[in-house]
């Protein structure tokens, strides 16, 4: 019998997964495997997007017959992985670690898990919706800071404000491989931990590039941004009572 390549999703795909052929969803293939499935059992799977690797294992069982996506570590369960996107649930972590290529360009690859925000509750068409994107690329923004550009004393110890984003979708993208380049466009790190930068993170998918985010950041020592913060809620909410005591006094 001849070798079938599969492309496998998650279940969130199942959609894309039954409009196309040689697409399979987790949970299809785990029915397949349980009943012997010889067309499954000699197929190399290659990996999508929405599969967790730990439910993968469960799955295929020890790697061999499947090939996994670009620089594929499990970035759904390394926790200083997850600190550096600022995540709090590793399902909601979208990217690889980025890796360095020179001065000024990294490289990592989008990894969606089933689980993710992003997917909780808008899924339509085969499509991966454009958020996906826009929140890949502050995670790539974040864990390219706290990784490479600010000082140690400064690593995790810093409020991170967007001053601007911009969003090119290219193409239609869809739940397979995708790798994502990073270019620090311009950056500027002073001594007392300020930073400001901007950045463009391309995704490309097969070969072709499918979105674009650029984004204008600033970041600084937390101490400091709390305080300002701080001073700026009060005087919001100030405002905001205000507003209404007059509304109803004119009422």
């Amino acid at each position: 019998m001849e070798d079938q390549t599969l492309l496998l999703v998650g279940d969130k795909f199942a959609n894309f997964a039954s409009l196309n052929d040689g697409v399979t969803t987790i949970s299809t293939l785990r029915t397949l495997r349980h009943r012997q499935n010889e067309k499954v059992e000699s197929a190399r799977i290659l990996i999508g997007q929405g599969v967790d690797p730990n439910s993968l294992k469960d799955v295929v069982g020890q790697p061999g017959n499947f090939e996994e996506p670009l620089e594929s570590p499990n970035a759904h369960h390394d926790q200083l992985h997850q600190r550096t996107v600022h995540k709090n649930h590793g399902h909601n972590v979208l990217i690889a670690p980025p890796s360095r290529i020179d001065e000024a360009e990294f490289r990592s690859s989008l990894h969606l898990h089933d689980d993710c925000a992003e997917l909780s509750d808008h899924v339509t068409g085969q499509h991966l919706q454009g958020m996906i994107f826009i929140e890949a690329a502050r995670q790539m923004m974040l864990s390219v800071s706290e990784n490479y550009l600010l000082p140690e004393e400064f690593r995790f110890a810093s409020y991170f404000v967007l001053n601007e984003i911009r969003t090119s979708f290219i193409a239609f993208a869809f739940p397979i491989e995708t790798e994502i380049l990073f270019d620090l466009e311009a950056c500027e790190a002073k001594p007392n931990g300020n930073l400001r930068a901007t950045c463009i993170s391309c995704f490309i998918q097969a070969g072709l590039p499918v979105a674009r985010v650029d984004i204008d950041f600033c970041a600084y020592p937390r101490e400091h941004l709390e305080r300002k913060e701080s001073k700026l809620a009060a005087e919001a909410i100030r405002r905001f009572i205000d507003t209404h005591v007059e509304l109803n006094a004119t009422a």
